[in-house]
């Protein structure tokens, strides 16, 4: 398949992925390894991963990033949290999230960020 296609799918499908705002502070470690210069954590959303590529995520932590209560296979979703720092430094950290958890969050009214 020509990349530019594939690109084009995979833009398209995380822009159409549910995106929400988280109320409190993420219940994992999104500072991890990451220097102080970037400053504080001034928001944190979190999106689902669209179906079509779970496959390209693999969360660190086996707890929800919201609740902090811990996951299983058969009550998580893949996530991407999107953190913006302090400097305007901002990243993705894959997650799970339990799907009540995720829809407890407010919608974010903006798409998601695109990763990669």
């Amino acid at each position: 398949m020509d990349e530019d296609v594939e690109r084009v799918a995979w833009d398209r499908a995380w822009r159409a992925t549910p995106h929400h705002r988280l109320l409190s502070p993420p219940c994992i470690d999104v500072r991890e390894g990451l220097p102080e210069a970037f400053g504080e954590v001034l928001a944190v959303t979190i999106s689902l991963v669209p179906p079509q590529y779970c496959g390209y995520v693999a969360p660190q932590s086996k707890t929800c990033a919201v609740c902090g209560r811990k996951t299983s296979r058969l009550a998580r979703l893949p996530a991407a949290l999107n953190v913006t720092f302090e400097s305007g430094f901002h990243y993705g950290l894959s997650a799970w999230v339990h799907r009540r958890c995720f829809e407890s969050c407010p919608e974010a009214g903006e798409p998601p960020p695109i990763p990669w």
